[in-house]
């Protein structure tokens, strides 16, 4: 006879990490490590609902929802009439949506969409993923949409980390009448967090918007393992990074022991969280944070060191014809290292947090 759940035989394994547990049949690991972009569980199971079908199919291969299973998890979270479900453009023929999906290019794919017969005359319809936990630094975000012109006022995408939101992009067309392809890069985020895609019409727009094939690329953090490649080095959490990677300013590790005191010692790095650091005579540039203040479509929608729009970067506020200049100290090279500047840039003649780093 079956047992119950409650009955199951009390065989328990405690596995690497604090927080896992297994029993016959079920795996169960701690709430941070699910939808973390990684297969935690044989059949990945802790993968399922989270914005995309869970089985990667190889390594390196992105986390892919393309709707014809079902939603994966992405909700409506709208609070009108006009709002996002699942449908195909088989089912309406006649609508004013797309003729075919992005993934099967037919009338019988399915993808995410809102029409013009849902909702009032101004009204925003949002469509939100699960909880996701832990992204990479090279996280990006590849969707397809179809918005042709004249249909909805504006599209909208956003990350929600904690009680900050960022947009990561945003547009008010114009549109082609095609499906389009949207890459956003999401940058290092470090716990839970949620993203948000919003269309918003008006009296004078329809509002007629579908989504498909939502990708999550190159999100999942390495991997612990017993031993790295030669050259490589072993992150405090076990799991390995290349050498290029260690005192880039970024937290590949996962823990940032890549970017410690120790491997980086001969690294002076400058954020600009506290002011210009090493950095003077600043001719043509603003230290400014994204959050409050005055804007530029040009800046960065957060500082690169926190991923945050309350991050501090260096900005230029120079005249189009003429120079910004900030410059540094006198170096000394130190044998047996080579002297080196590296940093960050946006697009833009923005510096963001974390950009100028020394290594002499």
């Amino acid at each position: 006879m079956p047992l119950r759940g409650h009955l199951l035989p009390a065989v328990v394994m405690l596995l690497g990490s604090p927080g896992w547990a297994w029993v016959p049949n079920h795996c169960r690991p701690p709430r941070e490590a699910v939808c973390n972009f990684m297969c935690d569980c044989r059949g990945c199971p802790d993968e399922a609902q989270c914005g995309y079908h869970g089985v990667s199919p190889s390594p390196g291969a992105p986390f892919t929802c393309d709707f014809e299973q079902d939603s994966c998890g992405w909700r409506d979270i709208s609070t009108a009439g006009y709002r996002w479900l699942r449908d195909r453009a088989g089912a309406s023929p006649e609508g004013p949506g797309p003729r075919t999906d992005h993934t099967l290019g037919t009338d019988l794919g399915w993808y995410a969409a809102v029409g013009t017969h849902r909702g009032r005359e101004t009204a925003t319809a949002a469509l939100r993923s699960p909880v996701l936990h832990e992204a990479a630094p090279t996280c990006e975000l590849r969707l397809w949409y179809h918005a042709a012109s004249g249909d909805v006022a504006e599209l909208r995408l956003e990350l929600t980390h904690g009680v900050e939101t960022l947009t990561l992009w945003r547009s008010a067309g114009p549109w082609g009448p095609d499906w389009q392809q949207l890459v956003v890069p999401t940058g290092r985020i470090r716990g839970a967090f949620r993203v948000t895609f919003s269309a918003t019409r008006n009296a004078t727009h329809r509002g007629t918007v579908a989504l498909d094939d939502v990708a999550f690329w190159r999100c999942g953090l390495p991997t612990p393992q017993a031993h790295c490649p030669l050259g490589h080095h072993h992150c405090r959490n076990e799991a390995c990074v290349d050498p290029p990677q260690l005192c880039d300013g970024e937290d590949n590790c996962g823990d940032r022991s890549d970017e410690d005191a120790a491997p980086c010692r001969h690294y002076v790095a400058t954020d600009f969280e506290m002011g210009l650091g090493l950095w003077n005579h600043s001719e043509g540039w603003t230290r400014n944070r994204s959050a409050g203040g005055p804007g530029h479509p040009a800046w960065p929608r957060g500082d690169h060191t926190w991923n945050s729009a309350q991050g501090s970067f260096l900005a230029s506020v120079a005249e189009p014809s003429a120079p910004a200049v900030v410059s540094s100290p006198e170096f000394q090279a130190s044998a047996p290292h080579n002297c080196s500047v590296s940093g960050w840039e946006p697009q833009g003649a923005v510096l963001p947090a974390q950009a100028l780093r020394r290594l002499c």
